[in-house]
């Protein structure tokens, strides 16, 4: 009898010793995980924050190309200093023809020249809203109308009537929506380029519809 029980207690201490082992066990592997998951975070964090920071000063200095597409044929276009549409210059035709060229064999990097930014953003991309129908404006673009019923003041360095009203498109979707832009981009209609690591993320996380 006395052999059985010290028989049982054996037992009992040999199965709380491996209970232990491996309560031990997974809390180590949780620690590691841990302490990978942080690790990660922080690289992330540093490239994403570095990327955005190099994003910033350049759009800063130098200027952010638009291009409106329909199909593969660009529309008009338009570059910002800054992202400030005051400063806005419209693209010359002979421009236009060279980037439909270059959108039909995706060569953006000689879209994008000396730009720091590129946006090719399809006619699709811009739905109405309660407070805002831009049917009136795209219509316009689809034709060959030397006019648009707006006012040039406030852009005088955009003589192009369509490039003016393409810039007043998306200065309107801005007003309507500030993130307008990264819902188009997530939804497909709008190519971003370069695709640095800051729009990759943005890609990553929201993915398509």
């Amino acid at each position: 009898m006395e052999y059985g029980i010290v028989i049982g207690l054996i037992v009992c201490a040999f199965v709380v010793i491996l209970l232990i082992k491996f309560i031990q066990g997974i809390f180590k592997l949780v620690l590691y995980a841990i302490l990978i998951l942080i690790l990660i975070s922080a690289v992330f964090g540093y490239f994403f924050v570095s990327d955005s920071s190099k994003l910033i000063d350049g759009l800063r200095t130098k200027d952010t190309l638009f291009i409106l597409k329909d199909g593969n044929k660009t529309i008009t276009g338009f570059t910002i200093t800054s992202m400030n549409l005051t400063t806005a210059k419209s693209l010359t035709g002979r421009d236009l023809s060279e980037f439909s060229s270059y959108y039909v064999k995706k060569d953006y990097k000689k879209m994008l020249g000396d730009n720091q930014l590129l946006f090719i953003i399809d006619r699709k991309a811009f739905p109405k809203t309660e407070s805002f129908d831009p049917d009136a404006v795209l219509e316009f673009l689809k034709e060959d109308k030397k006019e648009l019923d707006v006012t040039n003041k406030a852009l005088p360095k955009m003589p192009d009537s369509r490039a003016m009203a393409f810039s007043l498109l998306v200065f309107y979707s801005f007003k309507e929506d500030s993130g307008y832009l990264i819902k188009e981009y997530k939804s497909g209609n709008v190519i971003i380029y370069p695709e640095t690591f800051v729009f990759k993320t943005f890609k990553f996380f929201l993915g398509k519809k």
